[in-house]
C-alpha cells in the first residue's frame, strides 16, 4: 500500500514535469522565432529593404570603405582667401537710372 502511494506520486509528478517541460519547449520556440524577426529588422537597411539611406547605422554606405566615405580635406578654408581683393558695388553720386520698388503684400501685416 505504501509502496503503491509512493508509485501514483510519482507517477503524478513525472505527469507535472512533462506539462512543464512541454510549456517551456513551446516558451523556447516562440523566443527563438521573435528573436529572428528581431534581427531580421536589425539587420535591414537601405540595400536590403525599402529604408532611406539616412536610416543606416552611422549613416554609411555599407558597400564603401571608411576611406571612401570619408570627405577630402581641403587645405584652404572657407570663405575670402587672405590676400584676395574681393568684388562688390560701389556707391555712385549720379546714378542713371533710379527704380522704386513699393510692396503690394507683405507676410506679417
Amino acid at each position: 500500500m505504501v509502496q503503491d502511494n509512493l508509485i501514483e506520486k510519482i507517477l503524478l509528478e513525472l505527469v507535472e514535469i512533462k506539462q512543464e517541460l512541454s510549456e517551456a519547449k513551446n516558451t523556447i520556440i516562440n523566443l527563438q522565432k521573435e528573436n529572428k524577426r528581431l534581427k531580421e529588422i536589425i539587420n535591414k537597411d537601405s540595400s536590403n529593404s525599402s529604408k532611406p539611406p539616412s536610416t543606416n547605422n552611422g549613416f554609411k554606405d555599407p558597400k564603401k570603405s571608411d576611406s571612401e566615405s570619408a570627405p577630402k580635406k581641403k587645405k584652404k578654408s572657407r570663405g575670402g582667401q587672405t590676400g584676395s581683393k574681393g568684388t562688390n558695388l560701389k556707391k555712385v553720386d549720379s546714378p542713371n537710372h533710379i527704380e522704386i520698388l513699393e510692396i503690394n503684400s507683405c507676410k506679417n501685416w
